[in-house]
C-alpha cells in the first residue's frame, strides 16, 4: 500500500482522530474510507452563474414582451432547458 502525506488544519485533525476513534478505526483507515466514500458518490453538475444570468434575463425578457395571461414562466424555462444546447455549454 502507497503512502502519502498531506496537510490538514490542526481542527480538522483532531475531528477526524475524534471520530475515527468513536468507529474504533485508525486515522487511515478513516481518511481511506472517506476518500473512497467521497470518490463514488453522485456528483452534481456546478452552478453556471453565467447561464442562470441569462435565463433571467430571458425571463425577464419575455415578461416584458408578453402580454398572454396564460402564458408560464416555469413552461418558458422548460422549452428552453430541453433546448438542444451545444455540448461544451451541457451541464454534464
Amino acid at each position: 500500500m502507497a503512502k502519502v502525506m498531506i496537510s490538514v488544519p490542526e481542527a480538522l485533525l483532531e475531528e477526524i482522530d475524534r471520530a475515527a476513534k468513536a468507529e474504533h478505526r485508525s486515522r487511515s483507515e478513516f481518511v481511506r474510507e472517506a476518500a473512497r466514500e467521497y470518490l463514488t458518490r453522485p456528483r452534481r453538475s456546478p452552478f453556471d452563474a453565467a447561464r442562470a444570468r441569462e435565463a433571467a434575463r430571458r425571463m425577464d425578457e419575455l415578461a416584458r414582451a408578453n402580454a398572454n395571461p396564460n402564458w408560464s414562466g416555469a413552461e418558458e424555462i422548460r422549452r428552453w432547458r430541453d433546448q438542444d444546447v451545444p455540448s461544451d455549454q451541457s451541464d454534464g
